[in-house]
Formats: C-alpha cells, structure tokens, sequence
C-alpha cells in the first residue's frame, strides 16, 4: 500500500451504522463476510452453540445425556434439533427486531448464522425439502410475514434445495414467550394440520427461529409424520 491509499484509509475510511447497535462502525475486509452490517462489538456478545449438546434438541449439556425436557416429553416425532447460536440477549433483541418491528434487512445475519449451522450439523444427512413453521392468517397479517419462511428461503438460495409450504396454523394460539415452561409442553396440541400439495419424500428440514422446550417442532413434525414424511430434522437460528 503506497503513501497515499495510507492516508486516505487512514483520515477517510468509509463507515457503516450497525444494524443492531446503530452505532457506526469501520468497513474492513471483512465487512462483506459473514454477518456483514454487524459490528464487531455486537458480533463478540453472540455465543455459538458448541461443545455436548443434547442429542435429540441440541441443548448445552455438561455431559452426553438427553435433556430434561426430552426425557419427560410422551412422544418425540422428529430426528433431531440443532441451533447456531444461544438465545443470549443480543439474539433477543436482534431476533424480536426482526419479527415485531418489521426490520426484515436483519434477515440475512439471521440466515448467515441458519446456513453455518446447516454446514455443521446437516451436510452430511439427504434432505429432500425445506419447509418452515406456518403462522396463524390473523398473526400473518398483522406482521406482513413470517419470519420462519423468510429463513427458509434465504437457505434455500444457499444450498439448494426447495421449499414447499406443507403446514398450516389452524389455531392462533397466545405467544410462546407468554407462557410458563410447563404451558408451552402442551399449548400448541393440534394447533397445526397438513397443507402439502406436493409427492411426499423421505426427509424434510424445518426452519425456525427460536427452539426453546421444542413444543412447536414436535407438533409440527407430529403432523408431518402422520401424513407420510420419514425423517423430520429440525433447524433453528437460537436455542433459548
């Protein structure tokens, strides 16, 4: 790098505003990888998920064990969750941002995190199509999409594989954030029916963002296992 170019970054380096923070920040090299539009200091307060997980919901476990929440549920319909990052509160306001207020440009950190997570846990496993949790027609209005089919297609794009809509919400059921752990386990009972217009296939890859005790997974894979599909695998931006 001559004189000049030294000066010129130096004096005159070209600034962003982080999607999250707001605050500005430096574009370097890498402002164009992964979590482009995210600052450095937000990017260090996100915690991958690493280490023993549980091998059915993909919870942080001190040791290789089915979790609690796993252990105590009757039925298990689908092969396994896994998650990118922990629900720590930066992913909270980034994700309730995202969803309640309508910022759909914070979509493609969120599918950034979805597609290293796929890379890790699911290259190695057929999937023969992507769908996503439905939302309730009511709740799909008021907010103008649906957060789960948003990532599912923007993961789609990535690695190429198709997305079919195979679910409804026949229930408009009360936030799950509104609920007490114990509510959640059984709230969602029958909220869910079987939409799919397309040739059943052996595995489908279900998209949402937060995985918390896996009520809304379960009963969604409950029905995609009922109408024919074999392997139901679960993938999540967060796990709470």
């Amino acid at each position: 790098m001559n004189l000049f170019h030294y000066v010129k970054n130096l004096f005159f380096a070209e600034t962003a505003q982080c999607l999250l923070c707001n605050r500005p920040y430096g574009m370097d090299s890498s402002f164009n990888s992964l979590l482009a539009g995210i600052c450095l200091s937000c990017k260090g307060k996100i915690r991958m998920l690493d280490g023993t997980l549980c091998p059915i919901c993909g919870r942080e476990m001190e040791r290789q064990a089915i979790c609690h929440d796993c252990e105590r549920r009757a039925h298990t319909y689908f092969q396994s969750n896994r998650s990118a990052v922990s629900y720590t509160p930066i992913m909270k306001e980034w994700i309730n941002a995202y969803k309640y207020r309508g910022r759909e440009q914070l979509s493609a950190g969120l599918i950034d995190l979805l597609h290293q997570a796929y890379l890790k846990y699911y290259t190695g496993i057929k999937i023969d199509v992507i769908t996503f949790v439905p939302l309730h027609a009511e709740r799909l209005y008021e907010r103008k999409f649906n957060q789960a089919e948003q990532l599912a297609r923007g993961l789609s794009k990535r690695i190429g594989i198709p997305v079919a809509a195979v679910l409804q919400r026949r229930l408009d059921t009360m936030k799950q954030s509104r609920r007490g752990r114990k509510e959640r386990l059984t709230s969602l009972i029958d909220a869910f029916q079987y939409a799919g217009k397309i040739p059943v296939s052996r595995s489908i890859l279900l998209i949402d963002d937060i995985y918390t005790t896996g009520s809304t997974a379960n009963e969604c894979a409950k029905v995609l296992r009922k109408n024919g599909w074999d392997k139901i695998y679960i993938l999540t931006v967060a796990r709470a």
